[in-house]
This record gives C-alpha cells, structure tokens and sequence, in this order.
C-alpha cells in the first residue's frame, strides 16, 4: 500500500515538473519569437527611413543609430512619469518630446 502511495505521488511529481518545464519552452519561444518581429520591423523601418533620406553610408549608420536611441527613450517615456528633452543643435533649440499615453 505504501508503495502504490509513493510511486503515485512520484508520478504526479514528475508530470508536474514535466509540465511546467513545457510552458517554461513555450513561454522562451514566444519571447524569442517576439524579438525576432521587433528585430525586423526595427530593421525594415530603419531601412525605409534611410531610403526616403537617400543616405549615403555614413549617414545611414548615423540615422540608425538615432533611431534605436529614439525608440529606447520612447520606451523609457512610456513605462512611467517621464519628460525628456530634446536639444537641437549649437543655438540650443529645446524640442519636448511628449510620451505616447497608454
């Protein structure tokens, strides 16, 4: 009898522990997945940017650049009570960037 008892609790401990570990793989690959469509809509929008510019190689690297640190400050802004200034320039023009709201 104790037996039967500890291999049926054996059992429901390793299905459990199967489990979790299979939703821990599927969790990683939407995760994966998801970076994976950031990653190349970043690059997509990047390259429309620098094709509507008509960069040359220098400034395409400049312009992408820019554009990844504007969108990591967008990010920044949007997680919280945040206000970032942008200066433009040597005549220390001041543009407020204004959060998008959720």
């Amino acid at each position: 009898m104790f037996l039967q008892i500890a291999r049926t609790n054996y059992t429901r401990t390793v299905l459990a522990a199967m489990a979790e570990a299979n939703a821990t793989i599927t969790r990683a690959k939407a995760q994966a997945a998801q970076i994976m469509l950031i990653a190349d809509a970043t690059r997509t929008a990047i390259e429309m940017l620098i094709k509507a510019a008509g960069a040359n190689a220098t400034e395409a690297a400049r312009l992408a650049e820019l554009y990844i640190y504007l969108s990591g400050l967008r990010e920044v802004a949007q997680t919280g009570n945040v206000q970032i200034l942008a200066i433009s320039g040597g005549a220390g023009q001041v543009v407020p960037v204004i959060p998008i709201t959720r």
